[in-house]
């Protein structure tokens, strides 16, 4: 009894050989779905951030921008009518007062929060917050220098001026009045520890997830 060659392994062998080298834009087709559904994978794998933890980055990227606000106002033409002294120690107070609330909101190092260890408690850094926006206000709505005497460009620019510190003034006190309450609130709520926990947790994820991809690699 003869047996056909058509059906030996060898002849599969070879002609799924010669199909893979007559079509090579299969095979890389084929590697390239395989290199696109792993990147997917390493992707829908990556760690995102909570809902909460979300919120608390916000809000604590609200209270910064506000601050920085704040602080460059004061560099800013004066729009108010006080004594020189007075009007420039506020400044200064507010300046200083800002940044030092800047650090410590995006915890520069661990040895500057070490020196105002009171500020870690949420109700006293909102309280802050509160007065340094009121602060703020109070300049903001001062009486506007009257720069109309003669009508020279040199007095629109400085009304303009004048104008323009007098609004970010506004806008950058109250939105850290709004912050200085929320950070009240939370305080009040000691939620502190539920936004120490959620850092914790994403930040584990991401080392797994680092390591993870090393493993890979």
């Amino acid at each position: 009894m003869i047996v056909s060659s058509d059906d030996t392994p060898a002849d599969d062998a070879v002609t799924s050989s010669t199909s893979l080298a007559l079509n090579p834009k299969d095979n890389y087709g084929s590697n390239k779905d395989s290199l696109s559904d792993d990147t997917e994978g390493e992707q829908s794998l990556s760690p995102r951030p909570n809902a909460c933890l979300v919120f608390f980055n916000l809000h604590s990227s609200l209270a910064t921008v506000s601050l920085f606000l704040l602080a460059i106002s004061q560099v800013l033409p004066s729009p108010i009518n006080l004594p020189v002294f007075l009007s420039l120690l506020m400044k200064v107070y507010l300046f200083f007062g800002c940044l030092c609330c800047v650090l410590i909101e995006v915890e520069f190092s661990q040895w500057f929060l070490d020196l105002m260890p009171i500020m870690r408690n949420w109700v006293f850094r909102g309280f802050s917050y509160v007065f340094l926006g009121l602060v703020g206000t109070q300049e903001g709505t001062l009486t506007i220098r009257d720069y109309k005497s003669d009508g020279a460009f040199d007095d629109v620019l400085s009304s303009v001026g004048a104008n323009l510190a007098s609004f970010l003034l506004w806008i950058s006190s109250l939105a850290l009045v709004l912050s200085g309450i929320l950070y009240m609130i939370m305080g009040l709520f000691m939620l502190r520890g539920l936004r120490d926990k959620h850092e914790k947790d994403y930040a584990k994820k991401i080392a797994l997830y680092e390591e993870h991809r090393t493993m890979i690699v």
